[in-house]
Order: structure tokens, then sequence, then C-alpha cells
């Protein structure tokens, strides 16, 4: 027997013993589950208490509340012990683990070592990723070294020209014959498409094996090339992949995992796993997976991100320590070496200054990518030409960029044959580019050289960032695997390094000019850096991937005001980079409401809803699915409900799923008359042999009768 007693009528039971017995019994018999016949029993005639009767009515109530205490504590500690005889009974496959800790444990056990699993798997992908790109890039240089071999520096031109046009094209176009003939939905970064299925909606083939090898060979063969391309999306895209197969699996094994809300938390910790064994960078890693997936996040998923985000960083390092003989211990991507005191307060107006720039560039940014891409698609002319051919969009590009890019060409302006990524390091280089050799904060003469070829780094640092500004935004249309943040990041550093070196020509001793703390432009441009990224992606995340990508906290404060004040002004002019993909392929993507408007949040679903609501019901006849096909073809699913009264909804399926059963019934229903025509046809042959027979003509006027 259970008694439940509210906490008011124990606190009066043991503060107030000496009050009126009647009341209290009262109040016990009111508020206690367990129903005492005898409760009104205590009572005489008139409805007054005897003190005999009160006394024992309240040693009554004290042990009663007591126990119930002690009972409350008992089952608080021994809860696994217990066991509901009348839930569990005849049930032997119950999920419930009270009496079975072992399956608790168990089940930990699965969680952890499939996170884990998760995580090392993002980040062998990532290292083959790396490896692979490492090599095709130093090959594009030395098959364009090859044929420098003659005497005549025009022919010795031409010669390295085409080696370097054919290697890029080739890569470009084995990347986009992949991804055409083996799964077109590696297109792209893929952030936008697994936002919109971490919203509930079901996108086709967009998580299978096809897509994933399609992915990772087509980024590789992108990256490879030369073009501007990252992957932290497409490894984004990759970790939600991985997961929904790893889930596949498991879920044989252990039932649990084909729970629906069990996969959404799988596929928002790949693709944490994802971001963090591209920049091993596990915290950063599962707070931009965060920002840019989900627009709700359960924080009880929070463990399972960070845990497949750090398995997937370690091991990422650790690999990369294995393979590269010339490191020691585990360090930072981009490390940096700034000094602890670098920079003035004053300054700090200025780093806010370069995030208000980042943010309009930004917007600027998405803004064209998204007129870019309207052009291409409602031109007549680029529409006949590009969507029926599709090869010859990505051959266009190729010839483009590769001529842009030519380091004995115009590419000398942009690095020579220093690849677009690897600019990086310059950009975060702790000196100072314009100053003399001699000078303390100078740069080794090999890295001036890169950016000095007209005796002015700013120029190079201008054509540099104008150039890939746009190349970017064309390189992000090609049908290939393609990520944002890397390319974003180094247009930021490039930024960022410019305004450095312009405020040390403008201060050349410091900015107090009393020579103490000179202006360093490596923090210029990870200021910079993190600003145009913030701003394209709409994430403050993108700060503490930076912190770890460096590996120093030393330039938190300018970096959180930068980033902020970017987001501010680009997130106030335009969407996110990856909404506003969105937006160009109509996903069914449900954007968050407008904070600043507030007639938004006083309309209410019935003024916006579709009442006359298309549905099927358990009853639904043959004829009434083919009627509901043909009437309403520009519906992408269809509500299944148990009666048309109640209309409560039993799932959701789509036309072509049931087009298939139509065709199926269509067949079956054609194999049965077939066969029913077949048995007639011989029921008759077998009928006017028969009669022939003088033996049978007793039969066959039977069967005339019947006739």
């Amino acid at each position: 027997m259970t008694v439940g007693v509210s906490k008011d009528v124990r606190h009066e039971i043991r503060t107030n013993s000496n009050q009126n017995f009647t009341h209290l019994f009262r109040r016990f018999c009111s508020s206690s589950s367990v129903k005492l016949e005898n409760c009104n029993s205590v009572e005489d005639k008139n409805g007054s208490f005897s003190p005999v009767d009160g006394i024992i009515a309240s040693i009554e109530h004290f042990l009663i509340v007591n126990l119930f205490d002690a009972w409350s504590k008992c089952k608080t500690v021994c809860c696994l012990r217990v066991v509901k005889s009348d839930r569990n009974f005849g049930n032997k496959h119950n999920s419930s683990f009270a009496g079975q800790p072992h399956r608790a444990v168990g089940m930990l056990l699965v969680d952890w070592i499939f996170l884990a699993g998760l995580g090392v798997s993002m980040a062998v992908l990532s290292l083959i990723l790396d490896y692979g790109v490492d090599k095709l890039q130093t090959y594009h240089v030395t098959v364009m070294e090859i044929f420098n071999i003659t005497k005549y520096e025009t022919t010795n031109t031409l010669m390295t020209y085409a080696a370097w046009l054919i290697y890029t094209m080739v890569l470009l176009m084995l990347s986009t014959t992949i991804v055409h003939y083996l799964s077109i939905n590696a297109m792209g970064s893929g952030i936008p498409e697994v936002k919109t299925i971490l919203q509930g909606v079901h996108l086709e083939k967009h998580l299978t094996f096809r897509t994933l090898i399609s992915k990772l060979i087509g980024l590789m063969l992108a990256i490879g090339s030369g073009f501007p391309i990252g992957k932290e999306g497409p490894f984004v895209h990759m970790g939600s992949i991985v997961a929904h197969l790893m889930r596949r699996l498991v879920e044989g094994i252990k039932p649990a995992y084909a729970n629906e809300s069990r996969s959404y938390e799988l596929l928002a910790a790949g693709c944490a796993a994802g971001v963090a064994a591209t920049f091993s960078a596990p915290v950063g890693g599962v707070l931009f997976s965060i920002e840019v997936t989900t627009a709700y996040f359960a924080v009880r998923d929070y463990w399972r991100g960070f845990f497949a985000a750090a398995c997937g960083a370690a091991t990422f390092s650790l690999l990369r320590l294995w393979i590269n003989p010339f490191e020691v211990t585990v360090a930072a991507l981009f490390q940096t070496k700034f000094r602890h005191l670098s920079y003035y307060p004053e300054e700090l107006l200025i780093f806010a200054c370069i995030g208000g720039i980042c943010g309009l560039a930004g917007a600027l940014f998405i803004l064209i990518h998204r007129r870019y891409v309207l052009f291409l698609r409602r031109n007549n002319f680029m529409k006949r030409l590009f969507q029926r051919h599709w090869i010859v969009y990505p051959l266009t590009i190729s010839i483009l960029y590769s001529t842009i890019t030519y380091p004995h060409g115009l590419g000398q302006y942009l690095t020579g044959q220093t690849v677009f990524a690897r600019s990086l390091r310059d950009f975060f280089a702790n000196c100072t580019w314009h100053v003399n050799p001699l000078h303390v904060e100078a740069c080794s003469e090999f890295l001036v050289m890169r950016w000095k070829i007209h005796d002015s780094v700013f120029i190079e640092l201008g054509v540099f960032i104008v150039a890939f500004y746009f190349l970017v935004i064309v390189s992000s249309t090609l049908p290939v695997p393609a990520g944002i943040f890397m390319p974003a990041f180094v247009i930021g550093a490039a930024i960022g390094r410019f305004i450095g070196e312009l405020m040390a020509l403008g201060y050349p001793n410091g900015f107090r000019n009393d020579r103490q703390l000179l202006i360093l432009p490596g923090i210029y441009s990870v200021v910079g850096a993190v600003s145009f990224c913030g701003a394209v992606t709409h994430t403050v995340s993108v700060s503490v991937i930076a912190f770890e990508l460096t590996g120093q906290l030393l330039h938190i404060l300018p970096v959180m005001i930068a980033v902020l004040l970017s987001n501010i002004v680009c997130s106030s002019l335009q969407p996110s980079f990856f909404d506003s993909i969105i937006k160009i392929k109509h996903l069914p993507y449900f954007p968050d409401i407008p904070k600043s408007t507030s007639w938004v949040h006083e309309i209410r679903v019935e003024q916006i809803m579709v009442k006359n609501v298309k549905f099927l019901t358990k009853q639904s006849t043959y004829y009434e699915l083919q009627e509901l096909l043909t009437t309403t073809h520009k519906l992408m699913a269809y509500p299944l409900v148990d009666d048309p009264c109640e209309l409560f909804i039993l799932l959701v399926t789509f036309p072509s799923k049931i087009e298939a059963k139509i065709v199926k019934w269509d067949e079956a229903r054609h194999a049965e008359y077939l066969r029913r025509m077949q048995s007639k046809n011989q029921f008759q042959t077998m009928e006017d042999g028969a009669c022939k027979d003088g033996s049978l003509v007793k039969y066959c006027f039977s069967i005339s009768y019947l006739k």
C-alpha cells in the first residue's frame, strides 16, 4: 500500500502537534492517496472528537508519515532493485533496466563505443583526404616543371601553361564525372541538406554509402586540382552519413538505435565529429556544428557531440604525428607564436573596424553569390548551354581558373605556386612583410619574395583579395563537393593582413610611438579571418576554432569584439551563406522567426494553415488513391489518418511509394486476370473434347444445363 501525504501536512504534524486533532485528521484524510474507510468512524454523531480517539488517530498519523518518509528514501536508493512485477510480468524483452543493471551498463558501453568509432572513422577519412590532396597538389607543380626543359622562354611558357591547364582540367573533370554518375547529392557543401534533415525532413539518398564515396573522392580531386575549395562543409555531411550508416548497422543488435530521436542525436554527433576531424578542434567543432545545423539543440546531447569530437580530434592529431616525421609532438594546425603583450587597448577600436568591414564584405559576398547562381539558372542562353550539357560549365571554369592562377603569368600576383590554403601560414606569420630585412620584425626572405614581386606587398595583397573574393564565389557554384569555411577564412586573413601591414606602415614605432609594443600584422590577420568567416556563416564559434587552430588565446578579446560586430552587420543585411543556399535550392526548411519584426509573432496558425488537406485513410480505395495522385501531383507527401472524422495522423507517405504500390497492384490484377482467362480456356477445351466421347454425354449434358 502506497500512501502519499503532502509536505504541508507533514510539516503541520511535526511542528504543531498540539493543534486540534479533528482538523489535522481531516486534512490527512483529504490529502492521503489511501482510502481509510474509518476516517469518519472516530467522530461521534455530533461530529466531535473524543479525546481517546483523537490520541489514537494522532499516533497512527505520526507512524504513517514517518513510514512514508522511510519508504521514499528506500525507493530512491534502491530503485534499480525494485521490480514492478505488474508491468514486467511475462515480458522478457522489456526495455526497462529495473533489476538488470548489466543491461544499463551494456547500453552505455554501446553508446560510448559507437561515438568513439564515429570519431575515429572521421579522423581516418580526414587523414586520407589530406594525404591525397597533398600528393595531388605536389604533382601539379612537378608536372608543370617537367615541361620547362627547352632553351626558349616562349616555348617553355606555352608548354608549362598547357601542363598546368590540362592537369587542373583533368582533375576537375574527374571530380565532376564521379559526382554526376555516382551520386549527384554529393554536390556542394552539404550543410544546408543536413540542416533540413535535422529539422525532420526526409531527403532521398542524401545519407547513402554512394554519396559518402562520391563526396570523398570528388572532394579530394577538386581540392587537389587547386581550386579554392574547403573541406569543412563536406565533412559535416560525411559525418552525418557515417553516423547514419553506423546506426543502421547497430540497430539490428540494439533496437533502441532504430528510434527516430536517437537518429537525430547521432546525426548531430556526426556533424561535430566531422568538423573536429577537419581542424583538430573538438570544442569549436561541437559549437560550430550546433550553430550551423540545428535551430534547437537538446543540451542532453552535448556529451555525445563532445565525446565523438574529442575522439576524432585526438585520432587525427596522433595519426598526423605518426605520418609526419618532422613533427615531435601534437601541435595546432596553424601554430602561432605571438608575444604575450601584443597590442595596446587603443587598437581594439581598429579591431572593431575590421569586424565592421568584414561584415559588409561578407554580406556582399553572399549577395553576389546568390545573384550569380540565379543568373545562371534564369538566363536562357546559360540554361540551354549548361543545364543540357553539364560538362561545359566546369570545363569553362577550369580553363578560366587555370589561366588566372598560372604561376608564370597572372598567377605570380596570386602567390605563384603556393596553394591557396597554404597561404594562411604566411598571413599568420609573426613578422612584418614590408619592413627592411634587417628590421627586428622582418620576415624571412623566402616568404617576402612570394608577396613582393613588384616591390609592394600591398599590390600583391590587394590583387589576391579581389581575385580570390570572386574566384571563391565562382568555385562554390561548381558541381563538385565544396566547402566555404576555409576559403572565407583565408580571404578574411588576407583582409586582416592588409590592414595590419597598413597599420605597421603608419605606426612604425607602435601605436603609442614608444617602440615598446610594435604592431603585429599577424594578429590583425587572425582577427580578419575570424570576422569574415563568422560573417559569411553567421557563427560566433568560429572564434573558438581559430583559438584551437592557432594554439593561442591571447587575442581572445579582439577576436570576440570583431566577430560579434561582423555578425551584427552581416546578419542585418543578408542571411547566412547556408540559409541563402537553402533558399536557392528551395529546400523544405523552416527559417527562424525574425526577432526584429513583432507583427510576425502575432500571426496564428489558422491564418496560414491549409484547411482543405488531402489525406488518406486506412479505408481508402484503389480509385481514391489514383484520383488523389492525379489531382494533387504537386504535393510532396500525404498524411495517413485513422479515420476521416477523428483525423488522427498515423504516418506520412510519399507519392513515389504510392505510385510503386499502384504499379504492383496493377501487375497483380493483370496477372490474376490472365490466370482466370487461362483457366477458363482450359475448362472450355476440356468441355469440348469430352462431349465428343459417347461415354461422357451425360457429363456434357449436365454442363450445358448449367450454362
